[in-house]
């Protein structure tokens, strides 16, 4: 997680969730800085792969964010548009396309309980990052 959207929050609350206004307001996101800080300590031989359940249609938004803030990244992998599963099975394939490619995540950081949950069933260490969003 290295997105604060707190500001966007509206758009999922009272009733119909207006998923495409919350995504399209990313761009306006401020980072994490203590997140951001620690991607800039990852050694430059470990692979950066962010996982994330934004659809893929969002894809510019994202990169453009990224580059914005200068977040170093190797790889970014989103939501097939059109696939509404739950965010856990979203990053539960995730790590599966990972492995089938040889990579062996060996940390995944998240704001969400039900995803810190689906990496340790994989196998994966976790940092779980309160957010305020989930409960």
């Amino acid at each position: 997680m290295l997105a604060d959207a707190r500001h966007r929050q509206h758009y999922l609350e009272h009733g119909w969730r207006d998923w495409d206004s919350f995504f399209v307001a990313a761009s306006d996101d401020t980072i994490i800085d203590e997140q951001v800080d620690f991607l800039a300590q990852v050694p430059p031989e470990q692979m950066i792969a962010l996982v994330t359940s934004r659809p893929d249609w969002t894809d510019g938004i994202t990169v453009g964010w990224l580059e914005k803030h200068e977040i170093r990244w190797d790889l970014l992998i989103m939501r097939c548009t059109g696939d509404y599963s739950v965010a856990a099975d979203v990053k539960t394939l995730a790590v599966h396309q990972l492995r089938s490619q040889g990579f062996e995540p060996i940390l995944a950081i998240d704001d969400h309980p039900r995803n810190i949950r689906a990496y340790e069933k994989l196998g994966v260490e976790t940092v779980y990052i309160e957010s305020g969003y989930h409960t």
